[in-house]
C-alpha cells in the first residue's frame, strides 16, 4: 500500500503545482491575498498538508507499535563453546540483563543438517536497533559479533512465522531434527521454549495465540 501512496502523492503534488500557477495567472499575489487572507504559497502549503493527510489515512498502515516490531535473533557460538544447558542458562540471564530482550521468547537447539551445534533462535518485541543488540549479546556470550545474527521486522511482518519456528512448527524435512532436539531437552529438563512474562502479557493483550 505504501507504493500506491507514493504514486498518488506525486499526482497530488503535480495538481497542486498546476493550481498554484493558475492562481498566480488569474489574480497575482496581492489580489489572491485579498480574497483568501493568505499568500498563494501559504494556501498551497495548507492544501498539500490536508491532501497528504487524506492520502496517508487511505493508503498507509498505522505506524507500528512495539508489539508489532520485533527482532529475529540467531545466536551461534563456536563449536564446543557451550552445551545446550549452559547456552540455555546464559540466554535466560541475557533476557534479565538487557532491556531490549524484556519481551522475548526463545528455543535452544543443537541438531542441524550440518551436525551437532548448540544454538539459539530468539524473538524479541523491541525497537532497539539490531547493531546494538548484536554488541550486547556478543559481549554477554563472549563471542565475536559474527556469531550473532539479528534483523528487525516491522508491522508484524513474519511475526507468527517466527513464533511458529520457535514452537517447533517447521518444514517437513526439518521435523526429524526437531524431534531430536525435543528428546534432548526433555532428558535435560529444559523447556521446549522459554517465554518471559512480559512477552506472554503482550501477546495476550494483542490476542495472539502462542
Amino acid at each position: 500500500m505504501d507504493r500506491f501512496y507514493q504514486i498518488e502523492k506525486v499526482k497530488m503534488l503535480k495538481e497542486v503545482s498546476h493550481l498554484r500557477d493558475n492562481f498566480q495567472e488569474m489574480w497575482g499575489e496581492d489580489k489572491f491575498k485579498e480574497l483568501f487572507s493568505q499568500t498563494i504559497d501559504e494556501f498551497i502549503a495548507d492544501t498539500i498538508k490536508k491532501s497528504d493527510a487524506i492520502l496517508k489515512k487511505r493508503f498507509i498502515k498505522p505506524p507500528p507499535n512495539d508489539e508489532a516490531t520485533h527482532v529475529w535473533i540467531g545466536i551461534n557460538p563456536p563449536l564446543e563453546t557451550f552445551t545446550i544447558s549452559s547456552l540455555y542458562e546464559y540466554t535466560i540471564e541475557a533476557l534479565a540483563k538487557y532491556k531490549a530482550l524484556d519481551k522475548a521468547t526463545f528455543v535452544v537447539e543443537a541438531n542441524t543438517n550440518n551436525g551437532y551445534r548448540p544454538h539459539i533462535h530468539l524473538l524479541a518485541i523491541t525497537n532497539t536497533k539490531p547493531y546494538r543488540i548484536i554488541e550486547q549479546l556478543a559481549k554477554h556470550y563472549n563471542v565475536e559479533k559474527q556469531s550473532i545474527d539479528c534483523k528487525a521486522y516491522h508491522k508484524g511482518l513474519l511475526y507468527k512465522e517466527h513464533l511458529n519456528y520457535i514452537n517447533g512448527l517447521k518444514t517437513t524435512e526439518k521435523q526429524e531434527l526437531v524431534e531430536l532436539d525435543i528428546k534432548e531437552r526433555e532428558e535435560l529438563g529444559i523447556p521446549h521454549s522459554y517465554r518471559s512474562n512480559t512477552f506472554l502479557e503482550t501477546n495476550e493483550k494483542n490476542n495472539i495465540s502462542i
